[in-house]
């Protein structure tokens, strides 16, 4: 959350390019947008589930973001981080399409 820009929109770009080598299209990036959208609503329903995924792993949290925040910018990594196209690093010309319905908050 730290690079990337002050916006969603930057951010989810920006984590993109750093996973998949490449710009988000633009129905990807709204795909991902509404994603986050999606979550960061259900997060701000229920911020002790926020609260609970963001005590998964290691890192600790570095400055203070909102937590809400937080877990809606992690479910979309999680999204990113298993398409096809980052896990098999493959060029072969093919995209991996997002589709909306695969984006769904818990």
């Amino acid at each position: 959350m730290c690079e990337g820009g002050p916006e969603p929109r930057e951010r989810i770009a920006h984590l993109f390019r750093l996973v998949v080598a490449r710009r988000p299209t633009v129905a990807e990036l709204e795909t991902l947008l509404a994603a986050y959208e999606r979550h960061l609503a259900h997060y701000r329903e229920h911020p002790q589930a926020a609260a609970e995924l963001l005590t998964i792993g290691e890192s600790r949290i570095a400055g203070a973001f909102d937590p809400s925040e937080l877990a809606a910018y992690a479910a979309v990594a999680g999204v990113v981080l298993n398409l096809d196209e980052a896990v098999t690093k493959e060029s072969s010309g093919q995209r991996h399409r997002l589709r909306p319905h695969a984006v769904r908050p818990p």
